[in-house]
């Protein structure tokens, strides 16, 4: 009888665990939902159709996947002094399922870089966000990469190569793309993006669009 007993319970713990677990799957799903109408509502920029030299988008057949790449190279820095600080360039890959974006599946955040020459060790070091996206008199932190290594100095000729790794959320993304011009911080060195490097910027972002 006591063995019936404990097996009636055991069931009965499991059942309320199953459904404890199946509520929070819910609540994920849910989540994630209100998330994709949140992105899909963005106002993204419009393509202009021609795709600059900077953007490289490659199709990868075996994993059926694109990926595009944004390499904006030689920005303008400051905070640190010009003579420690050289060729800033910035990366943002962004990447989908299948040859085109999937309407209904709009991407909360893409993978970036920033990378610089520098005399002086440890002007990209940080504690905390890796960085952060300046628009007007806001500043928004961009988010912690996966992986091992968000942050590398290696010895280079002439002194060393330094690099962040972060993701950088949608909405920030389409709110530097609108603007004017905008910045990014990363440890003691600030880069600019305007002119030229916006535009390209913007075309980027327009990609991102599953409307588009």
């Amino acid at each position: 009888m006591r063995t019936i007993r404990r097996a009636a319970v055991a069931a009965l713990c499991l059942a309320a665990l199953t459904a404890c677990d199946g509520s929070g799957a819910a609540q994920k799903q849910r989540a994630r939902k209100a998330r994709d109408v949140e992105l899909l509502a963005l106002p993204y920029p419009a393509p202009t159709g021609a795709e600059p030299g900077s953007i490289t988008t490659t199709y990868d057949g075996p994993r059926d996947r694109t990926t595009t790449t944004l390499r904006l190279g030689d920005l303008g820095v400051s905070g640190a002094s010009p003579r420690q600080v050289a060729g800033a360039t910035l990366l943002l890959t962004s990447s989908h399922k299948g040859r085109v974006r999937a309407a209904d599946n709009p991407e909360g955040s893409v993978d970036g870089s920033f990378s610089v020459s520098t005399s002086q060790p440890g002007v990209l070091a940080f504690s905390g966000p890796p960085g952060s996206v300046v628009i007007g008199e806001e500043s928004r932190p961009l988010r912690a990469a996966s992986g091992p290594a968000p942050y590398t100095s290696a010895k280079a000729t002439g002194g060393r190569e330094e690099t962040v790794r972060f993701r950088f959320p949608t909405e920030d993304l389409v709110a530097a793309a609108n603007a004017d011009r905008f910045a990014l911080t990363f440890g003691t060195v600030r880069a600019e993006v305007s002119g030229p490097h916006l535009a390209d910027f913007r075309e980027f972002v327009s990609g991102l669009n599953p409307k588009r």
